[in-house]
């Protein structure tokens, strides 16, 4: 039909579109016909689909052809050529038989059942939603499955989610503002704080859960912020007033549900911030007030009030408020206002008692030293433990025990007289493997403290006898043994002076 010589690619597709028509029709019989709507809905649009797929096959030369003369397309006046204008012009040209198919059961199914029949397919759906929220029954599978076909339905044209949006989002948008607003005005108005926020948590999260099984992808953030609009935002006030009950009776729990539901909010958490940061003002005045007289009569335990109230509140912040900048820099901000208190307490002379930038700037590199150190002393301790360099040894041939503190070169020479009282200077060398300068270097304190004793005449050199002193005696249990320094040049001695003298300059600046 499309190669003979009178074409008749127009009426074959004006035909097909008849077709269609009429078939459709009888689809959507079958489907009002049965009680379930969303179910026969879903069931034969899944038919469909297939088979509007497959047409689109068999007929793609006809496809191409209609592309190809789509110009040519406000000539034709054959058949019901609305069809053909939608399809061709209005759409993107890939596959005119599909999306002819998807139009024809939009106008015939989906709209008709909307105007004709008291739109009983989404009200099924909105009520089997309702349900689920009502706890009643879980939304069954073939609602996503009927959602799903309106972005499908639609997938070809140049605003793919028009219909989804239309049909389902805007009405399905309302019907959550609505429930949402008279199931929290309810449940605030009948239960407590904390089970209003148990269940405005428990509700947020069924709703995500519920969004990623039957709602496009598009919709999730706004139907979610519809949800804390109304069970959050409407009554955050309510909140607010609870807070600081929740912080004073210590109902941390409490606590971190307002943090985490006024975050969802915009500027939410603020007004947390500003009672947080009063309340803590509030008990550090109350805590200088008693203290009275005692605070001159000693200033530790005004500061260390202080200090243990500062610790308990900033682990506060990182326990409940999930270590929050913004709360911490609230506690800040507190005890500035505290220490800078001179009213509540005259006593109290915090300002004028810490002294300047300069001092604690000072105290502070103190500390920043302080850990710096306890890192380095860490990390060396690693080292220590994965490369052997120095070395504990202890004496027990003595009546009384000594422990030296040496270096490796060192332990290796001690190590040797676990196996005899004396060795020959060339022995110790072939053993230790160390030129004769080396080991001359390391001996020579062991030497100096009479741990060795060099015979005949205290010169080292190959048959000078190296015997272990079995009378050593000292007042230090443990003793550090240092290597001994080769001895500084004059130059060197010189640039070691100026150098001094420059850092003495640097200091008493």
């Amino acid at each position: 039909m499309c190669t003979s010589s009178k074409s008749y690619n127009t009426k074959l597709f004006n035909s097909i579109a008849d077709f269609l028509t009429l078939h459709t029709i009888e689809i959507r019989k079958s489907i009002l016909d049965h009680d379930d709507v969303v179910s026969s809905y879903a069931r034969e649009f899944a038919n469909y689909k297939i088979a509007s797929e497959s047409s689109s096959i068999i007929c793609e030369y006809l496809n191409r052809l209609l592309l190809k003369n789509k110009n040519d397309d406000k000539r034709q006046t054959v058949g019901d050529s609305r069809y053909k204008r939608q399809t061709i012009h209005a759409l993107t040209f890939s596959k005119p038989i599909s999306k002819l198919a998807y139009l024809i059961w939009k106008e015939r199914v989906v709209y008709d059942i909307k105007h004709n029949h008291s739109d009983r397919l989404m009200y099924q759906i909105f009520e089997s939603i309702r349900r689920d929220r009502d706890g009643e029954e879980q939304v069954p599978d073939v609602v996503a499955e009927v959602i799903r076909s309106f972005v499908e339905l639609n997938f070809l044209t140049e605003n793919p989610l028009k219909l989804y949006v239309e049909e389902f989002e805007e009405p399905y948008l309302e019907k959550t503002r609505q429930y949402y607003e008279r199931e929290s005005a309810l449940v605030i108005a009948n239960g407590n704080i904390s089970q209003y926020m148990k269940s405005a948590c428990k509700r947020l999260e069924q709703e995500v859960a519920r969004n990623k099984k039957y709602c496009n992808e598009s919709s999730h953030s706004t139907i979610i912020k519809e949800c804390e609009t109304q069970y959050v935002a409407v009554h955050q006030s309510r909140i607010h007033s609870e807070f600081e009950s929740m912080i004073s009776n210590e109902r941390f729990e409490d606590c971190t549900m307002a943090y985490n539901l006024l975050s969802r909010i915009p500027s939410g958490v603020n007004q947390l911030l500003e009672i947080f940061e009063k309340y803590i003002t509030n008990i550090g005045q109350e805590l200088i007030a008693r203290m009275g007289n005692s605070i001159a009569k000693d200033p530790r335990e005004y500061v260390e009030s202080l200090m243990d109230h500062h610790t308990e509140y900033m682990n506060l912040c990182q326990k409940v408020f999930d270590n929050d900048p913004a709360f911490v820099a609230a506690v800040d901000k507190a005890f500035r206002t505290i220490v800078n208190d001179t009213n509540t307490n005259p006593l109290a002379h915090a300002p004028e008692a810490s002294c300047g930038v300069e001092y604690t700037s000072k105290l502070q590199k103190m500390f920043t030293d302080i850990t710096i150190s306890t890192d380095i002393n860490n990390s060396f301790a690693d080292y220590m433990k994965k490369n052997v360099v120095n070395a504990d040894v202890k004496l027990n041939y003595l009546d009384k025990r000594y422990e030296f503190s040496v270096s490796l070169h060192q332990l290796g020479v001690l190590l040797l007289f676990n196996n005899a009282d004396s060795y020959s200077f060339k022995d110790i060398r072939d053993h230790t493997g160390l030129n004769d300068q080396e080991l001359k270097r390391v001996m020579k304190p062991m030497i100096d403290l009479s741990v060795f004793l060099v015979i005949p005449n205290g010169i080292l050199q190959d048959d000078a006898e190296i015997k272990l002193n079995m009378d050593f005696t000292n007042k230090r249990n443990k003793i550090k043994i240092s290597s001994s320094l080769q001895t500084e040049t004059p130059q060197e001695n010189d640039a070691t002076r100026k150098a001094v003298d420059e850092d003495r300059k640097l200091y008493l600046q």
